[in-house]
């Protein structure tokens, strides 16, 4: 019957999804895209000098474990800021973020 192979792409698309809420992955794809189109723009933090005024730096840093996210690159990529707080905590959950800072700031790396 036709309802049961809907079931069936059901539960494969689900299956293949994962357990992620929509909302979660698609802010957790975000930013892994994000991240592997700009790879190289994200300069070693050993590297970091200061960016003179009205010139575009870089994204952020990066050391062999860690890209350092500026917030300015946050709020480009999560351009809804309404949504970015929610993203945050969605990347934290995912261990794709770790918190830094005060408890209830948003620096994280």
């Amino acid at each position: 019957m036709a309802s049961d192979a809907v079931k069936i792409i059901a539960r494969r698309w689900v299956d293949g999804r994962g357990t992620m809420p929509l909302d979660k992955s698609e802010s957790t794809k975000r930013i892994v895209d994000y991240l592997n189109e700009n790879e190289l723009r994200f300069v070693p933090i050993d590297e970091a000098k200061p960016v003179p005024t009205g010139q575009e730096g870089p994204p952020g840093y990066q050391d062999d474990q860690y890209f350092y996210v500026l917030p300015s690159t946050m709020s480009e990529i999560y351009f809804e800021k309404s949504k970015l707080p929610v993203s945050l905590n969605y990347l934290v959950d995912e261990d794709y973020l770790f918190k830094g800072g005060e408890k209830n700031s948003m620096q994280f790396k």
